[in-house]
């Protein structure tokens, strides 16, 4: 991309321009809360060291070992394998058949297990065996376990809460709790490093400046794709994500925020034909972000060259396409004052979700895995992704409107 923006730009107020810059809506989003803060990477403290990565390995293998041990049919085993879970280590694919399910040996104890908890409710003085399964221990985990369960619980974030519970729990393996704490210690340094890159990628661009309506929200956007892979080997795969979403936020701000109709059909019409030399038929503040939304799917393209499969981007920019042209319908019915019915709202309001876009790039990461057909599945909107959409748009709303009704001041 060799798109080059003058620094001699016009400014973004003009005096031209001051009748535009009156009609617009404005809103005062809070700077971010991180600051410079993931800028002050120190390589010393962050970068994993060789012995730790022998330990890491050697704990690895002995809590293998120590589930191997443990007999399939046994309670102990399926604590062993929920403590696991909950500490965010994987060492126990041994134990799943094909389709990534554990053995029937292993899960026909839940149903006990689960009366045995709710039976120690109704215990009485003397009884033992109810008293040690409502220790405060198993109570913390329960709670945990039914408050944050865990396909609702980002993994890394409930095995920081978790280790404080694990480690209370008189009956703990202290093999286990050794190596999740550094399995955790090691996660967090490649995350530091990851967020001291991509805030140097953030930086460069001068948004802060150059777009001061729009939010500032890097940290935030890096913790989604980090919900959606946190193992070592989604490195730049979470870096990438990150990226995208944040380059969407700020385009969210273009269209629901700023820019004027003409100028968002501008921009559309630049996204639709995705082509760097109209970055001069764009306002000033536009032309920032349009080159730097190219740069980020070229990147893109870059690193599914290393697979030979560069082609899948096309997938990806489609995604990116349909979205702004949701942004747009919504930016039309602000501006005229329409309000749809639920309807209507809905048809537009899921693809503005990000839902669809999200799940094409984030497969880009593990592009060696799979074919142009799982992208063509993404893009036609299957069943389960369109609940996904449903719900993170609902969500949403019930969020943002109060968000928006006290930040808004309406032209």
């Amino acid at each position: 991309m060799n798109t080059q923006i003058p620094a001699s730009a016009a400014p973004l107020i003009s005096t031209k321009n001051a009748g535009i810059e009156d009609a617009r809506r404005s809103v005062k989003f809070h700077p971010s809360v991180w600051g410079d803060y993931f800028l002050a990477y120190n390589s010393h403290l962050t970068d994993v060291l060789t012995n730790e990565e022998k330990e890491h390995r050697r704990l690895k293998e002995e809590v293998k070992k120590l589930l191997e041990a443990v007999p399939d049919d046994s309670l102990h085993k399926l604590d062993i394998i929920d403590a696991i879970q909950r500490l965010g280590v994987d060492v126990f694919n041994k134990f799943k058949d094909r389709q990534g399910k554990f053995d029937e040996s292993l899960i026909s104890n839940l149903q006990g297990l689960l009366s045995l908890y709710e039976a120690a409710q109704f215990r009485v003085f003397g009884e033992e065996t109810l008293e040690e399964a409502l220790n405060d221990s198993v109570s913390a985990q329960v709670r945990e376990a039914l408050e944050f369960p865990i396909h609702k619980t980002m993994t890394r974030l409930g095995a920081r809460k978790f280790l404080s519970i694990y480690q209370e729990d008189e009956t703990r393996n202290d093999k286990l709790l050794d190596f999740a704490r550094l399995d955790f210690n090691l996660s967090q340094k490649m995350y530091q490093k990851e967020l001291y890159e991509i805030t140097r990628w953030w930086k460069a661009l001068e948004f802060e400046n150059k777009l001061p309506f729009a939010r500032d929200r890097l940290v935030e956007c890096y913790s989604w794709a980090l919900g959606v892979y946190y193992e070592p080997q989604y490195s730049h795969g979470r870096k990438m994500l990150a990226k995208v979403i944040a380059m969407i936020s700020v385009i969210d701000d273009i269209y629901d925020v700023y820019g004027t109709l003409d100028e968002l059909t501008l921009l559309l019409d630049a996204i639709e034909r995705w082509d760097p030399s109209l970055v001069d038929q764009l306002p000033p503040y536009m032309k920032y972000c349009y080159k730097a939304l190219l740069d980020v799917y070229v990147e893109i393209e870059e690193e599914l060259e290393k697979t030979g499969k560069s082609s899948l981007v096309h997938y990806v920019i489609e995604e990116k396409k349909r979205l702004v042209r949701a942004y747009f319908q919504e930016a039309k019915w602000e501006y005229s004052g329409y309000i749809p019915t639920l309807e209507e709202y809905m048809k537009v309001g899921k693809p503005s979700g990000t839902y669809i876009l999200f799940s094409s790039v984030s497969l880009t990461a593990i592009a060696e895995l799979v074919s142009k057909e799982a992208f063509e599945w993404v893009a036609s909107d299957p069943l389960i992704l369109q609940g996904s959409e449903i719900i993170g748009r609902l969500m949403n709303d019930l969020v943002g409107f109060g968000v928006r009704s006290s930040y808004f001041c309406l032209r």
